[in-house]
């Protein structure tokens, strides 16, 4: 019983400064709502059993040992030739050497008898943790960024102060001395541009700006919206189909109907003729009717100057199966599908480039978002 109270005397001396002085390294911190800042978890386990050995060898045994040492000499030399209390201090003396020769020797005891019994990788410090590395905190992936507006930058004339018809954001249209104004400046604007003998300027019938058609023609040149005469009619389409071919475009072999498709409007355009017309209901047996319309000269030099930038794959233009009234049939709509870009990129160009033009993206005949990701061909008509 005597000792139980000696023990129990020691704890309730000793727990206090296990809990208050640092030997308890978690769970001693708040947050302002009551919760645990510092909460503890295996590694505080480690550290905390470290602390409390690091206490009880050198706060607690040596003190220990050193009042052990006093409380036996003093016996020895208070015996006066008592052999009990002489005893009793030779006992205390040997007790406290052979207490810290355990204690401090523990590790060098244990490190013995496992390295006889083979085991040879028993290297670790005694006094030493588990190294133990924080939890990996999985970072929330970063906001998207918003892609901020453009548009055109103007002059007071309305002219383009970038000179490349290039859009810019508000903050760099300000800098730059303009106005940011969503319509398309007027020297950006493509016409036609003739020589002056009335002849393309271009050579392709293409519409260029009024900066490029001054380079080309020179100051006696004309920029308009009228054709050159010899931009006019099948020759003008065969010009610009070539055109496009150059620029990468590609005109699709599937059919749907007659046997006919896109790649076969675009050999009757590269030979300057009417193109192959089919039907509303038409099957893979029916029969389109030949050389039946012309291409709107507009739908195609719109279609060129969008693939200056993004390239394409035409669809149709006036075979395969549409509705009864559909434009496809009069030479005025065309299906594409992006190539290497997204379908409303590819919206967006052509809105950019074409004044009067209608455009949706599509699937299975149904309207669907250009952005959605589930269009399988863009409808562009005239």
């Amino acid at each position: 019983m005597r000792y139980i109270l000696v023990i129990v005397l020691l704890f309730a001396i000793f727990i206090p400064f296990l809990t208050h002085a640092g030997i308890v390294p978690c769970g001693t911190e708040k947050n302002p709502d009551g919760s645990i800042a510092n909460p503890c978890d295996l590694c505080d386990l480690y550290v905390g059993t470290k602390n409390i050995i690091d206490f009880l060898l050198f706060d607690f045994i040596l003190p220990l040992a050193i009042v052990a040492f006093l409380i036996g000499g003093i016996f020895m030399l208070a015996s006066s030739g008592n052999p009990q209390m002489l005893q009793t201090g030779k006992t205390a003396i040997t007790n406290a050497v052979l207490g810290i020769f355990i204690a401090f020797g523990s590790w060098l005891i244990i490190a013995t008898i496992l390295n006889t019994l083979g085991y040879s990788n028993f290297t670790a410090a005694w006094n030493e943790p588990p190294i133990c590395q924080p939890p990996i905190v999985a970072q929330p992936p970063p906001a998207p960024v918003p892609q901020e507006q453009r548009q055109y930058c103007v002059d007071t004339e309305g002219k383009d102060i970038t000179t490349t018809c290039t859009t810019t954001t508000q903050g760099e249209c300000v800098n730059l001395g303009g106005t940011w104004q969503s319509a398309l400046p007027t020297n950006c604007t493509q016409k036609y541009c003739k020589k002056s003998d009335g002849t393309d300027a271009t050579g392709q019938c293409k519409e260029v700006t009024k900066n490029s058609c001054d380079t080309l023609a020179g100051p006696t040149g004309t920029w308009d919206d009228s054709p050159p005469e010899s931009c006019t009619g099948g020759s003008a389409n065969a010009l610009i189909t070539q055109s496009l071919i150059n620029n990468g475009v590609t005109f699709s072999s599937d059919s749907s109907c007659g046997g006919v498709h896109a790649s076969t409007n675009k050999s009757e355009l590269l030979a300057s003729k009417r193109l192959t017309t089919c039907f509303h209901g038409c099957t893979p047996s029916s029969s389109c009717t030949p050389e039946a319309t012309e291409l709107s000269s507009s739908l195609l030099q719109t279609l060129d100057n969008v693939s200056s930038s993004l390239n394409f794959n035409i669809t149709s233009l006036t075979t395969g199966n549409h509705g009864s009234k559909s434009k496809h049939y009069q030479g005025r709509a065309a299906d594409l599908q992006p190539i290497g870009g997204s379908y409303l990129q590819l919206e967006n160009k052509i809105k950019s480039v074409c004044g009067g033009c209608f455009t949706q993206c599509e699937r299975g005949g149904g309207v669907v978002s250009c952005s959605s990701g589930t269009a399988d061909h863009l409808h562009v008509h005239f």
